[in-house]
């Protein structure tokens, strides 16, 4: 993978490009996605002085360009089209350099997977000459991943001979457009990721087909250890410092499967008397399943949306710390309405508001954890 910086796109704001300047910085980002393909920040509207202007105030408020959107609207799979699409994306390059950018975003079409499809060799060849420009400029063009599955889209990377064509790794795409596994991608991948959305981290969502997990897995031969093999290829290669899970909040099958594949849980308590209430469930629940993964070891408790002001966060404090052989976390999240709006952005509360108090909290119960599971 190359090394690369995290970026919100500014038409994200809804805003103009000051102001969306400001809302950027004001969030705690470290760089922005600009879109390059119309508007007044598209090449033909950005002389020289124009750049060094709009450079200028980026840099002003403590910003980097992390990428140049350069989709097209069109893919490259029209031969009548891709003559004027492949020259607009070269002056979408140009202008990325001047911005001091080398990574620009864009679909190219479904690549097919059978590579004696005539369209297959009409993408190869636009896509090869955005690719030799884009190395004679030290760039990269970003494709979005999802359209195809990983192993297709390699191949056709490999066929172009370049890294000028790269990989834009969105994890989502896999899961919901293709069925492919988000994990294994990024391995087929590695080589040619070259944008992704938070650095140093990857992402498997979840989707609606895990509504039907429960019964799928009932009927399947050891069942409480399906996860843990499908993930032991990814703990045994040691690319991942740390594999984090989140379990609904349900005692059946499908969390029986995520505890046999961990080595660690922590158990978030709400500060509430019904949070207190699911807890003598829930150690009954991990004593049983220890019996069959004995590996298994309870990191700790964790409490949670804690309003300090109210007597019954004590009281569930002093209960949890009257607990024989169960470790309570030190650290605490308090009730923040930073983490809806942060939610509401689709953003983590660490990046959407490093000042606020829950960006603060989580970071410190994050440095705790990691002393705790490193005994």
């Amino acid at each position: 993978m190359y090394p690369f910086s995290i970026g919100v796109l500014m038409d994200g704001f809804r805003t103009d490009t000051l102001t969306a300047l400001d809302k950027a910085a004001a969030v705690g980002a470290k760089g922005i996605q600009v879109y390059a393909t119309k508007g007044e920040l598209s090449p033909e509207n950005m002389n020289a002085e124009a750049r060094r202007e709009f450079l200028k105030r980026v840099k002003d408020h403590g910003l980097v360009i992390s990428a140049l959107c350069g989709d097209l609207g069109h893919g490259f799979n029209d031969p009548a089209l891709n003559p004027d699409l492949i020259e607009r994306s070269k002056r979408i390059v140009d202008l990325a350099k001047d911005l001091e950018t080398d990574v620009i975003t864009t679909h190219i079409g479904v690549v097919p997977a059978d590579p004696t499809h005539p369209r297959y060799a009409i993408m190869q060849d636009a896509c090869g000459k955005l690719a030799a420009y884009a190395d004679s400029m030290q760039a990269h063009f970003a494709v979005e991943t999802g359209p195809e599955i990983a192993v297709t889209l390699k191949g056709f990377l490999d066929g172009l001979h370049s890294k000028g064509v790269s990989v834009n790794l969105d994890p989502a795409n896999f899961v919901m457009v293709t069925g492919d596994d988000p994990v294994q991608a990024v391995y087929t991948l590695k080589d040619y990721i070259v944008h992704t959305e938070y650095e140093n981290l990857d992402l498997i969502p979840s989707s609606t087909l895990m509504s039907s997990i429960e019964y799928e897995l009932f009927t399947k031969w050891q069942r409480e250890f399906i996860l843990k093999k499908c993930l032991q290829k990814v703990k045994d290669s040691g690319v991942y410092d740390y594999i984090l899970i989140d379990a609904p909040p349900t005692l059946g099958g499908w969390v029986m499967n995520i505890l046999c594949a961990s080595d660690w849980v922590i158990v978030p308590v709400e500060a509430s008397p019904w949070g207190m209430f699911g807890l003598a469930n829930m150690f009954d629940f991990l004593s049983e399943v220890q019996q069959i993964t004995p590996e298994l070891q309870v990191a700790g408790i964790v409490v949670t949306k804690v309003d300090t002001r109210k007597n019954y966060f004590k009281q569930t404090m002093e209960t949890l710390r009257e607990l024989e052989d169960i470790h309570v976390f030190d650290n605490f999240i308090r009730v923040d309405s930073s983490v809806e709006w942060a939610q509401d952005n689709s953003a983590p509360v660490v990046e959407y508001k490093k000042s606020s108090r829950s960006a603060k909290e989580y970071g410190e119960l994050a440095e705790e954890v990691m002393k705790r599971v490193s005994r």
